[in-house]
Order: C-alpha cells, then structure tokens, then sequence
C-alpha cells in the first residue's frame, strides 16, 4: 500500500510568467524589417504587403515623411488615393536606396 498524500493545492496563476515568453510572430517581423539611408536619415523599407495593410490615416503618415526629409521639390507629386500613394512610397523607396546619397530628380529631369 501506498501513503496517501494530502492533494496539492493549485499553482496561482501568473500572467506575467506567459508575457515574458517571446512570441515567434513579432521576432520573425522584426528579423525581415530592413532600413536604408538617405542622407543621414534612416528609413524603413515598407514592402507592397505592409502599406497595402495598414489605414489610409498611416499610409499618409508615412508618404509626407518621405516627402519632408527629401523634399516635395526632388520628388514626383505625391498621389492623394491611397492604392497611389503605396505604389508612390514604393517608388521613391526604390529612388532612395539607389541613389545612394546623391540627390533625387525628377523624372524627366536631365
């Protein structure tokens, strides 16, 4: 026979235990975000499918601050549609990185 134990009482629960974890969701993010420079200032590199998530408010958000670093004058006009304005921030990103420092033109600037 074997001695009866008295039943343990249970665990408390502790949330901070779980929130400590870290998730794979948010590192594999983190892990695939890439910067680039221009002109002392650092940007990230935002891809089709993340502008395409986030609101109109965001997007806009994003566009007038490329616009403000690198200047309205430097660059192509900003669209004010939202599915224009991913493709413009795609494009000028693309400007961005291959100009590497030098300043942008226009297109059809010679």
């Amino acid at each position: 026979l074997k001695p009866i134990r008295p039943a343990q009482a249970p665990r408390p629960f502790k949330p901070t235990a779980l929130s400590s974890r870290p998730r794979a969701r948010p590192a594999l993010w983190m892990a695939a975000v890439q910067m680039y420079a221009f002109e002392g200032k650092e940007f990230t590199a935002w891809t089709e499918e993340q502008l395409g998530r986030i609101n109109r408010d965001a997007l806009k958000k994003r566009a007038m601050d490329l616009r403000g670093h690198v200047g309205a004058e430097r660059l192509p006009t900003m669209p004010h549609h939202p599915e224009g304005l991913a493709a413009w921030i795609l494009d000028v990103q693309a400007l961005l990185m291959g100009s590497e420092g030098e300043a942008c033109r226009r297109p059809g600037d010679a």
